[in-house]
């Protein structure tokens, strides 16, 4: 008798231990385990977040986090599928923002590419804080000049007819060391992401070639 009474206490704290597992582990439709995937969100175009970890700053250059081989990853976001929580309650894809911190479910393996690749069938957002949106924009390199003791790169916006003087910009720090590298010369094509600037047409705080 008493071997069955320990063979059904084996069992039971077995079935437990497996509730506990299968709930820190979640799985997806295919039963298959997922995996976590924790940082910020650097960027949101449809249906897809790019995911750096190890990043305090969206607001750097592309580079900045790709030449140093920080881990990213690219998640697609399928409505209907993919499960969005903000401080416990489930919400939509709108609610996503670049900046954010978040820890993204994924299952199966990722794309080995750089980015890697994958789908997201869960995003927790854990830090709402948003960031400023970002602008880009593109035109020529029209040289470099400096206003109240800030160096300014001067651009003509594409489109915009040459009459029309150049527009300037504020560069961070992490953009004047690409812009040096660049080794631009005038007329040269370029593409720039920036803030809003009060002391000039925009902060750039990402910049390549054409």
């Amino acid at each position: 008798m008493s071997k069955i009474n320990g063979l059904l206490v084996f069992i039971m704290l077995s079935l437990i231990i497996a509730v506990v597992v299968s709930c820190g582990n979640p799985t997806d439709d295919t039963g298959s385990e997922t995996d976590r995937f924790q940082g910020i969100i650097y960027s949101l175009e449809e249906n897809q977040i790019l995911v750096i970890q190890d990043l305090d700053n969206v607001n750097v250059p592309w580079s900045y986090w790709f030449e140093t081989g920080k881990r990213a990853v690219s998640f697609s976001i399928v409505e209907g599928e993919t499960i969005i929580e903000n401080a416990g309650d489930e919400t939509g894809p709108e609610a996503l923002a670049r900046g954010q911190r978040v820890e993204v479910w994924h299952s199966g393996a990722l794309a080995e590419s750089y980015p890697e690749q994958g789908r997201a069938l869960k995003v927790m957002i854990l830090d709402p804080q948003a960031a400023e949106e970002a602008l880009t924009d593109s035109g020529r390199y029209a040289g470099l000049t400096s206003d109240a003791g800030s160096e300014l790169i001067l651009i003509r916006i594409s489109g915009v007819p040459d009459e029309m003087p150049p527009r300037s910009y504020r560069l961070t720090a992490e953009a004047a060391v690409l812009v040096e590298n660049l080794s631009l010369t005038e007329g040269t094509e370029i593409i720039f992401r920036y803030l809003s600037d009060e002391q000039s047409d925009g902060l750039i705080f990402d910049l390549s070639r054409l």
